[in-house]
């Protein structure tokens, strides 16, 4: 279970260095602005999530 959602992670995070690489902005990637807002309205933060699209 422990190593299956490691497996997952690494995944994502391989992901994300790839487009990071290619020059994406990393706060878009992860659409913090979107959490920021939501933190604003619930007055905390959620946790963060790669979101691929």
């Amino acid at each position: 279970m422990v190593m299956d959602a490691a497996r997952r992670l690494a995944i994502v995070e391989k992901k994300i260095r790839k487009e990071v690489g290619k020059g994406k902005d990393l706060a878009t990637l992860l659409r913090y602005h979107e959490l920021l807002g939501k933190k604003a309205k619930e007055g905390v933060l959620p946790q963060m999530r790669f979101q691929e699209k």
